[in-house]
């Protein structure tokens, strides 16, 4: 074998010890259409003979060049390993999925089949290799047609010419048997059988026209006798008679046959057209993943690939059911929001009211702002439709904190302690906005109705389409960022905001500070800050609180109001950090209500069923989407897909095998389990 051949096995159904030689048959497939013709006959054949193990080998070039996004092609030997790599990896691939028809033709007869792709330059030679290194003594390979024009050998007597003499050499061309070269163990073998009906008609006319002849000539050898003339012209008046009910019968046949042509033509024909029809469409298909491919290539290459979804605006109007009033969960100022499946993914989706300038460039602040971070505390983007400021967030199941805080729909009350854990959550994602890079991220719009909860009441910041990108030099404690139009929402705006315009990180700390004091009270944010100092001072604070909640514990209780009471003062110097003050003393309370939690709970709960495997019936370490659209552990599924090509759940084949990641389940697996800890 050349230094540029190299054998890629792939096992497709044989056991870890292979069978015996002499039980199977090697069929060399090119992936053109003419394979299956080869690999049916082979089946034909060989199946009623008790085979039950086929080698489809096919022969696929040594790679020497990768393609550029540009169109051009530079050698692999001047591109780093990894992406030489990948690329083989990709060309792998593609052609396991070109020969997958051939795989599932040998598993629809019920036998084995391995797929083996060699990578070589000397077809020919590459097959010998594989014939004589595994003793295999049949092979069957397409007949190669041969110009007139041209005297070259072809392909298929190559390799007939170059396989051992104990290998049985079978070509085959339109589904029949065109050629054979035995091995030296088999006798010469006669290949008219198929025509012996045929001939059969033909020879019986042959024998009574010698028989005539015979009888007729017979009758003039001897001499002239009255009878024996009679009886002469009686058998000659026989035969005529038969020879013309042969002719009858022959003119029938031959009608049939035309008829029959001219009906195999017309099937033939149509066949044809449905086959181009089919080819065109696959082949359009094939463009358009091509040239995605390339384009996500040359993005990423680039540096500029998108980390959301683009969709359709016909993919919004029909996941929305056409902006169905049912599916409608809630209308602002800026958008409205439905709920909505994607590929049986239940999501959000916002659509702006208008397209004018300050809509758009809320909506491309957000879109930036999203598509660039991650955090198990700011809501998900899934994706996008850029023509329509459409913008797809994962599901919240549980609403905004506004409508549980009031109880919308009598929903159960939020316990103290779960109020204790979100207002640290919304804290430690602030601190993250604050710090970003390159460019720190002011919300300037926080309130409850932007903070939404999932189904384990996991709090994640939502809306920051109002936000402001500054530079990190400035979000220091004393730095601000001049905003010449102030906005937000009244009573969680920051009072110095409001009055000078000066925006900081000051000012989000200031609508923490309310947000913490409705977590407390649960009551509207309009003067909230005053009644509670007063309830404070009078030592009145429990009558302030929520009753809902449960027992509050008063020292904690006190703290964490303390807090929030320093956090709104009116001028922005007197407020506490946000990193170093204020969320430690948030942590430290979130610690001392889960403390607490756990000592209430007499058992931990079940996990909820969309946490288990289908495949292993355990919660899932880390949770992937399959393109079936359920949700496997990763583990789990890529072992399955090894094996299989179909769906653990539904049983149907899978188009392809790629696996999604599915972060949103998978921070609801780890709040869960951190609440299910002792």
């Amino acid at each position: 074998m050349n230094m540029g051949e190299k054998n890629i096995e792939k096992l497709g159904g044989l056991n870890e010890l292979p069978p015996p030689a002499y039980t199977i048959c090697a069929v060399a497939i090119s992936g053109s259409r003419k394979s299956k013709y080869v690999v049916n006959w082979a089946l034909e054949k060989f199946v009623l003979e008790g085979l039950t193990y086929f080698k489809l080998l096919h022969i696929r070039p040594v790679i020497s060049r990768i393609p550029t996004p540009m169109g051009n092609f530079i050698p692999i030997s001047q591109v780093r390993d990894d992406i030489a790599a990948a690329f083989r990896k990709e060309v792998e691939w593609q052609v396991t999925e070109k020969l997958l028809p051939y795989k599932r033709m040998c598993s629809q007869r019920k036998v084995q089949v391995e797929i083996v792709q060699i990578e070589s330059d000397d077809v020919a030679t590459a097959i010998s290799a594989n014939i004589r290194k595994y003793k295999i003594n049949k092979l069957v390979i397409g007949a190669s047609s041969r110009s007139i024009f041209s005297r070259a050998q072809t392909l298929s007597s190559k390799i007939s010419e170059c396989c051992p003499p104990f290998c049985s050499v079978y070509a085959v061309s339109k589904g029949k048997l065109s050629s054979m070269r035995p091995s030296d163990s088999e006798t010469n073998t006669s290949f008219g059988d198929d025509s012996s009906d045929t001939s059969s008609s033909t020879d019986n006319s042959s024998s009574l026209i010698s028989s005539s002849q015979t009888a007729f000539s017979s009758s003039f050898n001897h001499k002239p006798d009255p009878s024996s003339q009679k009886n002469a012209l009686s058998g000659i008046a026989n035969i005529n008679f038969e020879l013309e009910k042969l002719r009858i019968e022959l003119r029938h046949i031959r009608g049939m046959y035309a008829m029959t042509q001219g009906e195999t033509i017309d099937a033939s024909r149509k066949d044809c057209a449905e086959r181009e029809v089919a080819e065109r469409k696959e082949a359009e298909i094939r463009a358009s993943r091509e040239t995605k491919e390339k384009e996500n290539l040359e993005n990423a290459l680039n540096g500029c690939l998108n980390q959301y979804r683009q969709f359709t605006w016909e993919e919004i109007v029909s996941a929305t059911l056409s902006f169905s009033d049912n599916l409608k969960i809630g209308m602002g100022a800026y958008g409205t929001v439905y709920k909505c499946s994607f590929q049986h993914t239940t999501a959000a989706v916002k659509i702006l009211h208008a397209k004018d300038a300050s809509r758009n460039k809320q909506f491309q602040l957000e879109l930036e702002i999203l598509s660039q971070i991650r955090h198990p505390h700011l809501l998900i983007l899934l994706g996008a439709c850029p023509d329509r400021s459409c913008l797809v967030y994962e599901f919240m199941e549980n609403g905004s904190l506004e409508d549980r805080l009031i109880r919308k729909n009598n929903t159960t009350p939020l316990l103290w302690f779960d109020r204790f854990r979100i207002a640290w959550e919304v804290g430690s994602a602030l601190v993250f906005l604050h710090n970003a890079k390159p460019k720190g991220i002011i919300h300037r719009d926080l309130k409850p109705a932007n903070i939404l909860l999932d189904r384990n009441y996991v709090s994640k910041i939502g809306d920051v389409g109002l936000s402001t990108m500054v530079n990190s030099d400035i979000l220091s404690l004393s730095a601000a960022y001049n905003d010449t139009a102030p906005v937000g929402t009244l009573c969680y705006i920051d009072p110095e905001y409001q009055r000078t315009g000066v925006v900081s990180p000051k000012s989000d700390v200031y609508a923490l500070g309310i947000i913490i004091l409705q977590l407390l009270t649960g009551k509207p944010a309009i003067a909230l800050a005053h009644k509670v100092e007063n309830a404070i001072d009078n030592d009145h604070l429990t009558e302030m609180l929520d009753l809902e909640a449960g027992g509050w514990p008063i020292e904690e209780t006190k703290n964490l109001a303390l807090v929030a009471l320093k956090c709104t003062e009116m001028r922005q110097r007197d407020r506490p950090d946000l990193e170093d003050e204020v969320l430690p003393v948030l942590e430290k309370l979130k610690d001392f209500a889960e403390k607490a939690r756990d000592l209430a709970l007499v058992s931990p709960p079940p996990p909820p069923k969309h946490f288990t495997c289908p495949i292993l019936n355990e919660v899932m370490a880390d949770p992937c989407v399959a393109v079936d659209g359920y949700t496997y552990d990763r583990v789990a599924i890529e072992a399955w897909l090894n094996e299989k090509d179909t769906s653990p759940v539904t049983e149907l084949p899978l188009p392809h095998k790629f696996l999604t990641p599915n972060y949103t389940l998978l921070s609801a697996i780890m709040e869960w389990k951190s609440g299910t800890q002792t």
